[in-house]
């Protein structure tokens, strides 16, 4: 597998509340709210450029991964054979709404996603396609 069929898609913020944590990176940054699905809330981003994303957590337990990278790969299983051979090691796998992904660590420990489609970074919203995504709270 070549290095291009993995693209880095998302920066993952765990937040207690991310409708309101996406609102406020919203209007800091400048960058409108592109969508949600379930408990995570991205805003839009650049062509070309990672979304950043807030997944909703239920509180801010001590020792836990707060911000996470999520790539996006043409063949997922493929993908994580090549990161175990670099030396990630898997943490779990996850399926949701028809979506699943791999949660893995790197070398040092730091959590990160593996999900499917490449296309993520250049085409908003390809990675978490859900019908009818609810708009956040205002």
């Amino acid at each position: 597998m070549a290095a291009e069929e993995l693209r880095w898609g998302f920066v993952t913020v765990d937040a207690t509340d991310a409708p309101a944590l996406a609102r406020f990176w919203s209007t800091a940054l400048d960058r409108p709210i592109a969508e949600s699905w379930n408990q995570y809330v991205w805003l839009e981003a650049p062509p070309g450029h990672p979304k950043l994303a807030f997944q909703g957590v239920p509180d801010r337990a001590a020792g836990t991964h707060r911000v996470h990278l999520d790539v996006g790969a043409a063949d997922v299983d493929a993908t994580v054979a090549r990161l175990l051979a670099l030396g990630a090691t898997p943490v779990q796998v996850m399926e949701e709404d028809g979506l699943r992904w791999v949660t893995m660590a790197d070398p040092d420990g730091n959590v990160f996603c593996v999900l499917p489609r490449a296309e993520a970074v250049t085409d908003p919203g390809t990675i978490l396609e859900a019908p009818d995504p609810e708009p956040p709270a205002p």
